[in-house]
């Protein structure tokens, strides 16, 4: 996945994230910046891969600046932190 321009400047729009939050097709979130040290739970596309573990993200803390994509063609769709919190960024 290569981040675009648009991605990296948030000129689509971006969602404050710091619990559990849903996405779908529609907003296109490609693109997770984590804005703190932050643990994730649950992290999966709209076609319910599990990224965490083809990551191997699973139990590990992320620090913040970590900038996250999918490694799919599909966006975002769950996206929980146990701590922490990040910025989705729609594609």
């Amino acid at each position: 996945m290569n981040v675009t321009l648009d991605q990296s400047l948030a000129q689509k729009g971006q969602y404050l994230i710091d619990d559990t939050t849903t996405g779908t097709s529609a907003e296109n979130y490609k693109v997770l910046v984590i804005r703190e040290d932050s643990v994730l739970t649950a992290l999966t596309d709209t076609n319910d891969t599990n990224i965490l573990t083809a990551s191997n993200f699973s139990g590990k803390t992320l620090v913040q600046g970590d900038v996250i994509g999918t490694g799919t063609d599909y966006p975002f769709k769950t996206v929980t932190f146990s701590s922490g919190s990040g910025f989705l960024i729609k594609g």
